[in-house]
């Protein structure tokens, strides 16, 4: 298998990329997924790219589609590790975080399954691919090539507001989209907006996003990043929706405009010192800078509550022709929303959770209560020695009961070998056991199914301990020697051995005969996992080249364009010019090897007439005329 540089995925041959210069190295952070490791039996993955709470993505490369792309996997910060000098697998941090890691993995196979649906909307990162694997979830998204809104503000300063409105408008309306089918964004600030080589903006990492019907009855998580995140983000029960990206959109605007951070939300909630843009130098109309600050109103029920409002409302400020924007977006532009009618339902807020930020606990008051002592009575010797047998009795129920509760505490590991990684980990749990998985290639084993245990089954440990297994990872197949191979051949040939085959292109060969192959990846006597797939370059057999039509032409002009055939010329006379060819062989379009022969009559022009039929030509000069001869004899000139 071809290698790839783990910076910027283009094939490399050595140490240094001569592409982007990277020093290949496959040392990262310990929590990192090495680079060089395939997923899916199709991702090679490179160097991680990003991080934020809910997961890390990292540039890779499609071996299928031989093409860059990025990958993000669900790995939430402080829920989970991993050790990936040991294995690839994520490790849940704690039984109680079980449930949580669990469902928010669902949740991230979920947001992927409808942002896959949009993409064909040229404004939002392209979802390719999702799949499960190292006991976590994954997401293939296009690798956008552009630079941030942050990192374009600071090479070459703000922007002007009509600039800015005019790419920005799209994607609300792409955001509007995504906002009716059940989604918010939740993350939106010029980190996450990456201006492409064409001038469009792209929105990323849905990272933070969540399913807002799904927490109709459940706490949303605390997300929020300063300066772009509304008052909303900050409470763990505030109701958010629509229009906490409306927020964090028009805090962007702000940004792009002025090249300051807007003042935190939670500020502004106590005193609010937001400057307007016009006060802090942007070339902005009255009308516009409004509509912007509306949008960044305090409280939720003071901004635009939908995205395609807000368009609206810039739209009407600014002045702009709606069909002008009608033809960017390819949608019509719907009239302005009644938000006091509309019906839709985007989250509902807790009625538990009003404006009261902090609780005080207060302390009952104790009262003193005075215990009456109850008489004392004399205890007979008999009784004595009850007493003294009921209190070791007693003695001995707590010293068993402690015994109890210790053994209780423990539970002997279950019999994990030959079955499924996913029901292992089912079976540790329901034991309050944690279970570290690691990843052999067998020749016994099927892939995915446990090879080895430690501790051995029926062994008493103490819940919560770890378990460790080893997985299978498939049978490791030897390649075999292709080249010079017809490709039916050699399909079946992997077959049998388990193995696929897939053509990654076909050229012109002198050497291998049509439909042999010419090179393989990876090469002869390599070892790949069952179901792996060996790419093979086809030849096309030997190059041939079509004769065209000569006759009539002139040799002298044509000559240099039948380089590729060996040409053998006889010159003829004829009623043809000189240099014109009158006949070939073989035939126009007839097919050739290159050298091969190809004969030329051509034309020596008419044949010229002999000497004696040429008429004697006298002069015309007039005697007259003709100038007299001088002689000269002894010195003497005679006229």
């Amino acid at each position: 298998m071809d290698k790839f540089c783990y910076n910027c995925m283009m094939p490399v041959d050595s140490e240094k990329c001569g592409h982007c210069g990277y020093i290949q190295t496959n040392k990262t952070s310990a929590h990192h997924l090495k680079p060089g490791t395939i997923l899916n039996d199709r991702y090679y993955i490179g160097k991680a790219i990003g991080q934020g709470g809910f997961g890390l993505t990292y540039i890779a490369r499609d071996l299928n589609l031989d093409m860059i792309t990025a990958v993000k996997e669900f790995f939430p910060n402080g829920y989970v590790n991993r050790n990936s000098n040991v294995s690839s697998v994520v490790e849940i941090a704690g039984e109680k975080n079980i449930e949580f890691f669990n469902s928010g993995k669902k949740r991230f196979i979920r947001e992927a399954k409808l942002l896959a649906k949009f993409s064909d909307n040229n404004n939002i990162v392209d979802i390719r691919d999702y799949f499960e694997e190292n006991n976590t979830g994954y997401i293939v998204m296009e690798f956008v090539r552009g630079e941030t809104l942050t990192k374009y503000l600071n090479k070459n300063g703000e922007f002007k507001t009509d600039e800015i409105l005019d790419r920005m408008i799209p994607l609300f309306y792409s955001l509007d989209t995504i906002h009716k089918s059940g989604l918010i964004h939740r993350d939106i600030s010029p980190d996450n907006i990456m201006l492409m080589s064409d001038g469009s903006l792209k929105l990323m990492d849905f990272g933070s996003a969540r399913y807002i019907n799904f927490w109709d009855n459940h706490t949303m998580s605390v997300m929020f990043k300063p300066g772009y995140a509304p008052e909303e983000q900050y409470r763990q029960k505030g109701s958010q929706g629509p229009w906490t990206d409306v927020y964090a959109i028009c805090a962007t605007i702000y940004k792009c405009v002025t090249k300051s951070t807007p003042d935190d939300s939670m500020e502004r909630a106590f005193k609010d010192n937001l400057k307007k843009p016009s006060e802090l130098g942007a070339d902005i109309s009255e009308k516009v800078e409004e509509v912007l600050l509306k949008g960044m109103a305090v409280y939720k029920e003071d901004r635009y509550q939908t995205m395609g409002e807000l368009a609206q409302a810039f739209i009407s400020a600014s002045g702009k022709d709606y069909k002008a924007y009608t033809e960017i977006i390819n949608t019509e532009i719907s009239e302005p929303i009644d938000i006091e009618n509309d019906k839709t339902v985007f989250y509902s807020e807790d009625e538990d959770d009003k404006t009261e930020y902090y609780t005080e606990t207060v302390t009952p008051e104790i009262k003193d209560e005075v215990i009456q002592p109850t008489p004392e009575k004399k205890i007979k010797k008999s009784r004595k020695k009850l007493y003294i047998t009921i209190a070791l009795l007693i003695i001995s129920a707590v010293i068993s009961g402690i015994f109890a509760y210790e053994r209780s505490t423990y539970r002997k590991v279950p019999n994990l070998m030959g079955i499924q990684l996913s029901k292992a980990y089912s079976i540790i749990k329901k034991n309050n056991l944690l279970l570290k998985s690691s990843y052999k290639y067998s020749d016994t084993v099927k892939k995915g199914l446990v090879i080895s245990q430690s501790p051995l089954k029926d062994t008493s440990v103490k819940m919560g301990s770890n378990v460790k297994i080893a997985v299978s990872k498939g049978k490791l197949v030897a390649v075999t020697d292709l080249k010079a191979m017809n490709i039916e051949k050699a399909e079946k040939l992997l077959k049998d051995e388990r193995l696929k085959i897939k053509v990654t292109k076909t050229k012109y060969s002198k050497k291998y005969k049509k439909n042999c192959i010419i090179s393989q990846s990876p090469p002869k006597n390599s070892s790949l996992p069952e179901n792996s797939t060996v790419e093979v370059v086809l030849s096309k057999g030997e190059k041939k080249y079509a004769v065209p039509n000569l006759v009539g032409k002139n040799y002298n002009a044509i000559k240099k364009s039948l380089k590729k055939f060996k040409v053998k010329t006889t010159f003829e006379y004829s009623d043809k010019d000189e240099n014109i060819i009158i006949s070939q062989t073989p035939k126009p379009g007839k097919k050739l090897k290159q050298g091969s022969k190809v004969n030329l009559i051509i034309s020596k022009g008419a044949m010229p007439t002999t000497a004696a039929t040429q008429p004697r030509v006298y002069s015309t000069t007039p005697a007259a005329t003709q100038k007299p001869h001088n002689r000269s004899f002894g010195g003497l000139t005679l006229s």
